[in-house]
């Protein structure tokens, strides 16, 4: 179980640190120029930031894996 929550732990440090990575891409493409927001540049700014969401929502059910396999465990246990 010291594993699952050492893993839970580093899940958790992981989805903040999509989260921040996220937010700082789409406050970079909203202060874009309106221009530079369509151009090929602000396309890309605009993927990288749903990208990195899709690993939030990833890191989401890597979450709920984790509380599943302990919940399971302490089942076994009990």
């Amino acid at each position: 179980m010291a594993k699952l929550e050492q893993a839970s732990a580093l899940v958790e440090e992981a989805k903040g640190i999509f989260e921040t990575a996220a937010e700082e891409e789409r406050e970079s493409f909203d202060n874009l120029p309106e221009g530079l927001q369509e151009s090929e540049r602000g396309y890309a700014m605009e993927q990288a930031a749903d990208k990195l969401d899709e690993a939030v929502e990833a890191m989401d059910d890597i979450m709920s894996s984790i509380t599943d396999a302990t919940d399971n465990l302490e089942e076994a246990i009990a």
